[in-house]
């Protein structure tokens, strides 16, 4: 059966080392979605979700669909064989073996979780957006014609819950509907489904999420070469070797005090005055920027870089008015130019001084804004160092959450709801959207302190 090649691919993840057998699961989960090749995913800006997964996880990138059109493949899924069905009937039915006997039969329990069913067991061919040719385990005859089983056939609205009680079966197939699935919909919609999706599922304990397509638009190998995960706690985070997961690695940390620790040491009225909370709001953007850099893999040249950088981003600031910065009500336009010097001035600061070249693009550009409308050069979109977009996402959730002279700290929620909603305009929706997934998965936990904090003073 294809989903036991899909357990079994998971041996390749660990390596030559790995020892040739499926490790012990407790859940396996299996989302589909529809119709598109892999690098009409992966690789897209459309699709952060399946990107970061895909840097954070696993790959599995010689999965192929079977034929066209949708319900071949989705009984080879569940049983290994298309069962000589060319098309997307809704009225034939297979007497065949399939995954629901062999879970069965070895004593698990299994659910399909379809988005759009009216109820449980609905045999119907359609219902709004679903669609019965997506539902496999409705084509064999021993699933519909025992009620026990036709009844594990379920709307997608018991999925959360069955999660939230623990009741989630040992195989759970999981259909998104004809919009979600990118069937009738494009990329961007199937991908924030995903988003929303995924956060629960990647923190059960010896899971593995698989999130696959039926079938690409190609006849490659006769259904397309689609996109392929593997997810969860049982396969693991793809870390360096001595990185922490989540904090990005001391050693970085240490490597990079070298540098800005002097600096810091040299430029105190920079950093901790006329304001200590400026220091501090630096400690935990560097911290928070540098955990979601370890969340979507990155190297450790570029975590040394945020360690470097992080720390110095607003040294400018030492360029700007005290008055200013302490402000407790709006900036007039005067004061709003000044404030908007700080990163051209800090660049200007540490430009002359070698150690401290890595520390430039945080310096310069983490107000640009990814629609071009930041400052202070106006870049736009990938015209802006990547770092620097990371750190502008960091910026932004520490500075909501923190109190400012002119208003109290933000909640959490509404700080996430900001940042989702200005992804794709102030920021790199991919950093966006990849920051949200790493606060939904726990990947960013030590900064739930910092909303209790009242130091903060200073203006962003």
């Amino acid at each position: 059966m294809k989903v036991v090649a899909l357990l079994l691919s998971l041996v390749a993840l660990g390596g030559a080392q790995a020892r040739p057998a499926v490790p012990a699961f407790r859940h396996v989960v299996v989302i589909v979605f529809e119709n598109k090749e892999v690098q009409s995913v992966l690789g897209s800006r459309d699709a952060p979700t399946f990107n970061s997964m895909a840097k954070r996880y696993g790959q599995l990138t010689r999965y192929y669909g079977v034929t066209h059109p949708s319900l071949p493949n989705y009984l080879a899924l569940v049983s290994g064989s298309t069962q000589g069905i060319t098309t997307d009937c809704t009225d034939c039915v297979v007497s065949a073996r399939n995954l629901a006997d062999t879970l069965e039969a070895a004593g698990k329990t299994w659910r399909l979780y379809a988005e759009g069913l009216p109820r449980p067991g609905f045999t119907g061919a359609s219902a709004g957006r679903y669609a019965k040719k997506h539902a496999p385990f409705l084509y064999f005859r021993d699933v519909v014609d025992a009620p026990t089983r036709l009844n594990r056939v379920v709307p997608l609205a018991g999925l959360p819950a069955d999660v939230q009680a623990g009741t989630l079966p040992d195989f759970a197939l999981v259909v998104p509907d004809l919009c979600h699935s990118m069937h009738d919909c494009s990329v961007a919609v199937g991908d924030s489904w995903l988003r929303s999706t995924l956060p629960p599922l990647l923190k059960l304990a010896r899971t593995v999420v698989f999130v696959v397509f039926d079938e690409g638009s190609s006849n490659v190998r006769g259904g397309g070469h689609v996109a392929a995960l593997a997810l969860g706690t049982a396969v693991g985070a793809r870390r360096q070797p001595g990185r922490s997961r989540g904090s990005g690695g001391r050693g970085n940390r240490r490597r990079a005090w070298k540098v800005c620790g002097p600096m810091e040491a040299a430029f105190p009225s920079a950093l901790a005055a006329p304001d200590p909370a400026l220091a501090a709001h630096a400690a935990r953007v560097t911290d928070l920027a540098a955990r979601l850099a370890a969340w979507l893999a990155w190297d450790d040249a570029s975590l040394y870089a945020i360690y470097v950088g992080g720390p110095l981003h607003d040294i400018g600031k030492a360029a700007v008015s005290e008055a200013i910065l302490r402000k407790p009500g709006p900036l007039d336009s005067r004061e709003l130019a000044e404030i908007r010097t700080h990163p051209a001035a800090g660049a200007k600061l540490i430009g002359r001084l070698g150690p401290a070249r890595d520390a430039l693009p945080f310096v310069l550009y983490h107000h640009e804004r990814w629609d071009g409308g930041g400052y202070p050069t106006g870049r736009r979109g990938p015209d802006i160092p990547e770092g620097a977009r990371i750190l502008a996402v960091a910026d932004a959730f520490d500075a909501m959450t923190s109190a400012r002279p002119y208003r109290g700290p933000l909640p959490v929620e509404c700080a996430l709801r900001e940042i989702e909603r200005c992804a794709g305009t102030q920021f790199d929706p991919a950093m966006a959207h990849a920051f949200l997934e790493a606060w939904d998965a726990g990947a960013l936990e030590p900064v739930t302190a910092w909303t209790t904090l009242r130091v903060s003073r200073a203006r962003a």
